[in-house]
This record gives structure tokens, sequence and C-alpha cells, in this order.
């Protein structure tokens, strides 16, 4: 019933990665770009890290006029390799649904997580009359609300999740802007308090990955991230050789040091 009221279709989000996967055009500067992302310190940090949740912002700087980016085709392969090794995969692509508000970034999100996480965990999650309510009004304050309470919910659970939202620009417009605050705001928040939980406080043994990334970039995604949780794309960006200019889960594997594991491999 909850995944009706959300007007939740998982076949369109899958169908958003395939059609960024297949849809990206990149002349070879672009590909060397994004090369550079996979081999750098911070994207080997963020998702390789087995020990805590994380969030990363990625900038690309770059001169685009199509909504599926290079950075578009980086974030649909990071999540077709991490949904292969059985992780809960929350996507979303803000250039593919332009004429949507930022509400759907969340509405779509929780359906994501409510369809994956119910199959690993084996059991329903709970969602109180009220929240159910705030759906029913398109209340974002509810969605925030729930987005929180959910992961907390699986946060006893030995589970990955990652989170990718992309082209986040394209929801910055003066009628989106200040949604889009409020939700960015609040899955940062969600993800530190995951990783603070790590340190000593409530141990939490789900890991979250957050990933916000624009082929150009944001005027506000920065703000709620530390300064070595945003990494920019260089015009000057390492030269590479025409065998290194794929972006393959090979690719990501390199960059990780193959340190991804579901539980299955546990």
């Amino acid at each position: 019933m909850i995944l009706n009221e959300l007007s939740f279709k998982s076949k369109e989000n899958a169908a958003d990665i395939e059609e960024c996967l297949a849809g990206a055009e990149m002349n070879r500067k672009q590909r060397r770009q994004i090369s550079s992302i996979t081999k750098g310190e911070a994207f080997r940090g963020w998702l390789g890290e087995q020990s805590g949740s994380s969030t990363l912002i990625v900038y690309g700087n770059m001169e685009i006029d199509a909504c599926i980016s290079p950075i578009s085709f980086l974030t649909s392969t990071i999540g077709k390799y991490c949904k292969e090794r059985g992780f809960i995969v929350l996507s979303y692509f803000c250039g593919l649904h332009g004429e949507s508000d930022s509400y759907d970034i969340l509405r779509t999100m929780i359906g994501q997580l409510l369809s994956q996480a119910e199959l690993m965990v084996g059991s329903s999650l709970t969602i109180s009359r009220n929240e159910f309510k705030g759906i029913k009004r398109r209340s974002l304050r509810t969605l925030n609300s729930l987005f929180a309470g959910l992961i907390e919910q699986l946060s006893s659970h030995r589970i990955r999740v990652v989170c990718l939202i992309n082209t986040i620009s394209t929801f910055e417009t003066s009628e989106k802007v200040r949604e889009t605050k409020s939700i960015l705001s609040s899955l940062c928040r969600v993800a530190r308090s995951l990783h603070a939980g790590k340190r000593g406080h409530s141990r939490s043994e789900m890991i979250l990955k957050l990933l916000i990334s624009d082929g150009q970039t944001s005027g506000i995604a920065h703000r709620y991230v530390k300064e070595d949780e945003i990494i920019e794309i260089l015009e000057d960006a390492e030269e590479a050789s025409d065998d290194e200019l794929g972006i393959a889960s090979e690719d990501i594997d390199e960059a990780t040091g193959s340190s991804i594991s579901s539980d299955e491999d546990d």
C-alpha cells in the first residue's frame, strides 16, 4: 500500500541507470577526467572504506548541454556495480526528471529503500500512521523524517546502502531550491549520524555511502559536507593511456582494491 501511495515503479529507476550508461557521450578529455576520479584517494576512501559511512560530492565543471553527462555515466556505473555486489542502491538522476519537483527525489529513494530492504532483512519496516498521512499530503518534512527513521531501523543490520543523486543543479531553480536544500541537508545529516556511531556512540552495522554528483557544479551541495569530501575535476587531469580511458566495473575494482563485499561474501 505504501509503495502505491508513493507512486513507486521500480522498473523506471532501473531504466534510468541503463539510460545513463548507454546515453553518455564523452570525448577523450572527459574520459581522462573521469578516469582521474576513480584513481584518486578521495574516491577510493569513499567507496572502498568498509569501516563506516561516508559522503562524497563530485563536481565535473564540464561544458555540457545534455541531461546525461560523463558524471552521470560514472554515477550510473557505480550504481550498477554496487547492485551486482549486493548493495541496496538508491538512485535519482535529476537530469532525466527535470519536470519533477524536489519532493520526487525522496519519494523515489524511499520507494527504492522499502522495496529492496525488506527482501534483505526479512521483515517489514515500520511506518507510522502520521507518516502515512504526511505522504498523502506530500509533506517533504515527513519524507525527510521517514527516510531517517527507515535508515535507523536498518542500522542494526549488516547491509550496505549506496545513495546516488546526480545532476543536482537541475533542481536548484528558484522554484525548487528551498526543498532541494532541505533534502541534501537531511541526507548528509543521516550519513554523518551513522559515521559518528561507528566512532564510539550507538553502534551501526549498516554502512551508507552517499554520492552527490553533477557534470557542472552545484550552488548548494558543498555547504553540507567537509572540504575533503569534495572532488572537483580539473582541466589538467593527469594523462591516461587509451587502455585506461574506459570506466567499467573493473576500473572501480582497481580504485577500491576490490575491497567491496556484501554480507553474502562475509
